[in-house]
């Protein structure tokens, strides 16, 4: 393995943490907003839920699209993977918040908004040029 190899693997295992780290951040802060909007307000239980997903589907994009954005290449790769670690992340989460939350319905399209989500941010990315 060449030198110019391993610091391409080391740049996109930073860039994926970094987002990781960055759709999570920003899930929560955007679900604090939600909770305070869902408890002042006469909201839906439906359009609560719906804006939850659609909260997550938002912050793994964003995240796909500066993680791209930065790499300059495998935009596609990245925003899947951001997706499904993230979408794990969660249900683990749920796993140990709640016990075994098996496999519901809601799952599927939840992991196929994500990853949707995830690949289109992170094409955008690596074809948005940046000030360099």
């Amino acid at each position: 393995m060449t030198d110019n190899e391993r610091a391409g693997k080391s740049l996109f295992i930073y860039t994926l943490s970094k987002g990781l780290l960055t759709a999570l951040v920003l899930t929560g802060v955007l679900l604090l907003v939600l909770a305070a909007a869902y408890l002042i307000g006469d909201m839906a239980d439906n359009l609560a839920r719906a804006l939850v997903t659609a909260s997550s589907g938002f912050s793994v994009f964003l995240s796909s699209l500066l993680g791209g954005r930065k790499l300059r290449s495998r935009g596609l790769f990245l925003g899947v993977a951001l997706a499904v670690l993230y979408a794990l992340v969660l249900y683990l989460t749920g796993f140990l918040a709640f016990g075994f939350p098996g496999f519901s319905k809601g799952v599927l399209p939840t992991a196929a908004l994500l990853a949707l989500g995830g690949a289109l941010g992170g094409i955008i990315g690596v074809n948005i040029r940046g000030r360099r």
